[in-house]
């Protein structure tokens, strides 16, 4: 340290100077002489301080304070808009609006708690992109709007927005590949409430560009109550992993529902939405031993579409009331490898759009103004199974693609109501069908039973359908796989007739004109039981028609058949068009066999073995001759082949 005066030189740049010892005037003011020493010593100093700063140090600039404040902000910090990558921090401007000014041509970071002002905010695409930096958030604050027009960098991942409500942040066409409901506060540590308004604000933001993806994470289980598309359109709802399985719920993007009245909902007033990869579960459980009561309800419907043009690609609905319930339009919908498991109703169901039918099947719900009954749905590769009711159709025909199982439901595979607009199921792949039963031996006709807690067993809000189970000991009251019923009193809710059996066509007007029959093309009859055969195989024998109906065959295979076809209009037990095989043989019985065209034999067969009280007519090998053997073992020659 150098004393400015003692003649010592500056000690600057090593160390600063002092000047403990002032100079005075000596002898007197005006006659004072001065010393040689302390101008030595300024001198010293300064050429010491114009050697650190060098030649020229403000440059350009006026002075040295402005060329060092082109880097640093007035408290020494340096700024963020120099070297080769050039970003405006939010945090250093005193409103958000100067922030978005200063970042014009360069990426806007929001690194920590930012308000917006009042009005209508907009980040435009010159900002060249909008990096939320965690903790970084913007709050709503006095914003009456938020419109980013920058692409969202850096894949954030957390909570950047806050206080919005849904439809108040709006994004640019093409900027997000993806809307992220974390955005918005979605986490599984948040409530239904919180999640659910994350998940409306991240859908309303893709609704609001035509269409797009809320990407919803994996791991964990997501609380959500009441989802609803609103009026949104082309909006896809996709899970990470894939969340169609055989059994209980396993996707990895899950929302568990407990609240609420749905899980989420398609209202007629949106268009063309999806739901990918998700599982959907609620709390609901019913019981594996008769009477199957329900232990927990769980919340009345997991999946509820009102709505046409709906997809639901790789979805479960687990431990609803309803897994999932088509209640108004309907048509065209698809359900694509989607599990309906462990609902304590119904697994799927559609009902007719009519305000009645809200009433007495969905007294939770308030029938929308525009109201359609379904037509033509389609499942593809589904798997419906540990449900009280598999299915229960009570309008609109699905169609069933690939290779869908329906199984172990308590109550019963498949319930179609034919009467109301196209009710029927049409199979274009494979449907099997195995180990849904009725396990009651009494009628079912008390309301205390578990089968008439499903509101979709209702004739009227305030009747339920009466019928009875069959109790016939040769079914060992096994039930029914797939039961098609006729509607009686042309109601609006269509009820139906009672007998079921394990499968059972009665009038359901399946193919066959004027109804009345079973209608089977390119298809199989196979291992059937029939309660009213007695004797021999009844586990392959079958009763098709009661007289006034008939079967009509068409590429028709009777595969093991040890039954009767009936007699019907003309007398004839049955049409068979063009050529076919009957392995074992065809009888008929009070009727006779005729062709319209010709009548052929195969040209040379080993002259067969006698059959009491049967005739056999053939052409035998050993010489061409047309023969006839009688029941007796007589042999006749009809024509002699010349």
């Amino acid at each position: 340290m150098g004393e400015i005066g003692s003649g010592n030189n500056s000690s600057y740049p090593g160390e600063l100077d002092t000047n403990s010892i002032p100079e005075v005037n000596s002898p007197a003011v005006g006659k004072t002489k001065a010393r040689k020493e302390p101008i030595e010593d300024l001198t010293d100093a300064m050429i010491k301080v114009e050697t650190e700063l060098g030649t020229d140090p403000a440059g350009s600039l006026t002075n040295v304070k402005t060329f060092l404040q082109t880097q640093h902000q007035t408290d020494g910090t340096h700024k963020n808009t120099h070297g080769p990558h050039k970003w405006i921090d939010a945090a250093d401007y005193s409103t958000f609006t100067d922030a978005i000014n200063a970042a014009i041509g360069k990426t806007l970071f929001i690194s920590s708690s930012i308000t917006l002002e009042a009005g209508a905010i907009n980040i435009p695409a010159t900002v060249l992109g909008v990096y939320p930096l965690a903790p970084g958030v913007i709050s709503k604050g006095s914003a009456t709007s938020f419109t980013i027009n920058g692409p969202v960098v850096g894949n954030p991942m957390h909570q950047w927005l806050s206080g919005f409500a849904a439809g108040e942040v709006t994004f640019g066409d093409g900027i997000v590949e993806y809307f992220r409901p974390q955005w918005w506060g979605l986490s599984l540590s948040a409530s239904a409430t919180t999640n659910t308004l994350a998940m409306h604000c991240a859908a309303a933001a893709a609704n609001a560009i035509g269409g797009g993806v809320v990407k919803v994470p994996s791991g964990g289980s997501f609380a959500l109550s009441q989802f609803t598309f609103g009026s949104m359109s082309n909006v896809i709802i996709e899970g990470s992993s894939q969340g169609y399985n055989y059994g209980s719920a396993k996707s990895s993007s899950d929302f568990t529902v407990t609240t609420g009245v749905w899980g989420i909902r398609f209202p007629v007033t949106s268009a063309y939405c999806e739901l990918r990869n998700i599982n959907v579960s609620s709390n609901g459980s019913l019981s594996d031993t008769y009477p199957h009561t329900i232990i927990t309800a769980g919340v009345e419907y997991g999946i509820l579409l009102e709505t046409a043009s709906g997809i639901l690609d790789s979805v479960t609905s687990y431990g609803f009331q309803y897994g999932c319930v088509q209640a108004d339009y309907g048509q065209t919908n698809i359900y694509e490898k989607c599990a309906f498991v462990w609902n304590t109703k119904v697994g799927f169901a559609s009902t007719k759009g009519s305000a009645a039918c809200y009433a007495a099947y969905h007294p939770n719900l308030i029938a929308p103004s525009d109201l359609m009954n379904a037509t033509v749905f389609t499942f593809r590769n589904c798997t419906i199974r540990r449900n009280g009711w598999g299915m229960i159709i009570r309008d609109g025909a699905p169609i069933f693609e690939g290779i869908n199982i329906i199984e172990s439901n308590h109550f019963g595979g498949i319930i179609a109501y034919v009467g109301s607009l196209d009710s029927g199921c049409s199979i274009s792949g494979r449907l099997y069908l195995e180990n849904n039963w009725l396990s009651y031996n009494t009628n079912i006709n008390s309301t205390s039973d578990a089968i008439n807690v499903n509101n979709l067993l209702k004739e009227t809000a305030s009747t339920w359908m009466s019928w009875t189970h069959s109790t016939n000991t040769a079914l060992n009251d096994a039930g029914y796989q797939l039961y098609a019923m006729a509607a009686t009193g042309g109601t609006t809710q269509d009820p139906g007739q009672s007998n079921f059996y394990e499968m059972r066509m009665v009038n359901s007007g399946t193919g066959v004109t004027n109804g009345k029959g079973l209608y089977l093309k390119q298809s199989y009859l196979w291992t059937f039981w029939d309660s009213s055969c007695t004797g021999g195989d009844q586990t392959n024998a079958v009763k098709l028609g009661d007289g006034t109906g008939g079967f009509y065959a068409n590429a028709t295979l009777f595969w093991n058949f040890n039954g009767t076809l009936p007699a019907t209009l003309g007398n004839r037990g049955a049409v068979i068009d063009r050529d076919r095989s009957f392995s074992g043989g065809l009888r008929m019985t009070n009727g006779t066999i005729s062709s319209d065209t010709t009548f052929g034999l195969i040209d040379g067969v080993t002259a067969p073995s006698t059959i009491t009280s049967l005739a056999q007519i053939y052409i035998d090998s050993a010489d061409g001759d047309l023969k006839i053997k009688f029941g007796d073992g007589v042999i006749k020659t009809i024509v002699v082949d010349v």
